[in-house]
């Protein structure tokens, strides 16, 4: 009997030892992440340069190479109910984004109808083009995956990422987006 209670005892010191480690492994992996929100893999990473495109909006081509120095690009998708409201924001001017040329990309199939009110609701605020989701355009941004997304583009390097108009304009650059290597 007493040589059972030890067995326990022992089996229930090295689980308790395990646990220990296994804490302090998680301890450490946490205080070596980088501070600030969840990392959001929709989001392109932060710090990365924009790549070469080329994309017609407003009877124009849209290059890599006029790119300005300091911009704000957002993705919209046609099919997308909160991007929708952002346009109607952005329309309206109730946004504090961050100063800079303003560049929008709608994601639609050619001759799709829902894109339309999008283009016409954000024409009258900076260049507006359509591109398909297949598009080179999207690859260029980090490879934009989730709508809408809204950038800070300084010197052709994404300097802050967010899904949110108003989270865009309050951030911190250093603190939006993912965050590089």
């Amino acid at each position: 009997m007493l040589a059972s209670l030890w067995g326990v005892v022992a089996v229930l010191s090295v689980a308790t030892v395990l646990n220990l480690v296994l804490c302090l492994a998680i301890i450490r992996k946490l205080r070596s992440a980088p501070l600030g929100a969840a990392e959001d893999r929709h989001l392109p990473v932060v710090g990365t340069a924009v790549g070469d495109f080329a994309a017609t909006g407003d009877d124009a081509v849209l290059r890599r190479a006029d790119l300005p120095t300091t911009a704000v690009v957002g993705f919209f998708s046609a099919s997308c109910a909160p991007c929708k409201s952002t346009i109607a924001r952005i329309a309206a001017g109730e946004h504090d984004l961050p100063p800079g040329d303003r560049l929008w990309f709608v994601v639609a199939d050619a001759g799709d109808p829902a894109a339309r009110p999008m283009v016409t609701g954000l024409s009258g605020t900076g260049r507006v083009a359509v591109v398909d989701g297949g598009d080179p355009v999207l690859r260029a941004f980090g490879g934009i995956n989730g709508y809408p997304t809204l950038l800070e583009v300084r010197d052709g390097v994404i300097r802050a990422a967010s899904h949110d108009l108003d989270e865009l304009g309050a951030r911190p650059l250093a603190g939006a987006g993912r965050v590089g290597p």
